[in-house]
């Protein structure tokens, strides 16, 4: 975990608590180390600091929409904290040969299947992006939900869960990936997500 990145989740930590109600459950089946993709369901443009608030331990490098990264000031602080560019709307392989490298290093990738906010909150169909990613790499999958009623705003209640990893073996991939198991799979990760979100706040 590199110093500037220990430095701004912790900044972003103490952020998302002054103006928000966090609570996080199921820390404990995060894994520490290790090539692990972390998927969860899109809510907000908090959701990577909500997620952070759980994740102490180590880094995580996600994707970003290419439009942030190409901004001078805001690329550049993404950049720093582990993002890298997604071009939305067609099939990005660099992005899926950046998520194997990073994966193939030990690392945590953190993916959001849907590929966009649902901000009303109902899932949305889950991209098959992820898949690939768990199909090339062979990576575990940490399922993770995010939690919040209607629209995000100031000083309400999130609730951040963290499941247990659905490991690779789970999906039994052909030696090649064929279409139907991608598909499968991305449905499978996305349920374990849905079956996460509660619709109600614990005490």
């Amino acid at each position: 975990m590199s110093k500037f990145y220990r430095i701004a989740r912790a900044t972003v930590a103490f952020l998302s608590h002054i103006f928000f109600r966090v609570k996080v459950y199921g820390t404990q089946n995060i894994p520490w180390e290790g090539a692990v993709i972390l998927a969860c369901n899109h809510r907000s443009m908090w959701d990577p600091v909500f997620l952070a608030r759980g994740i102490r331990k180590r880094q995580m490098f996600f994707m970003a929409k290419q439009e942030l990264m190409d901004a001078p000031v805001i690329g550049a602080v993404l950049r720093w904290l582990g993002a890298y560019g997604v071009t939305r709307g067609r099939r990005d392989t660099s992005a899926i040969d950046t998520a194997t490298q990073i994966l193939s290093e030990g690392k945590m990738l953190a993916v959001f299947p849907e590929g966009t906010r649902a901000k009303e909150g109902e899932p949305l169909k889950p991209q098959s992006g992820v898949a690939a990613i768990v199909g090339r790499t062979r990576a575990n999958v940490l399922p993770a939900s995010i939690y919040f009623d209607g629209k995000i705003r100031l000083f309400m209640r999130v609730t951040v869960r963290f499941g247990r990893a659905i490991e690779s073996d789970e999906f039994d991939f052909s030696e090649v990936m064929t279409s139907s198991e991608r598909k499968r799979a991305a449905v499978t990760i996305m349920e374990r997500i849905t079956g996460m979100l509660v619709r109600e706040h614990e005490a």
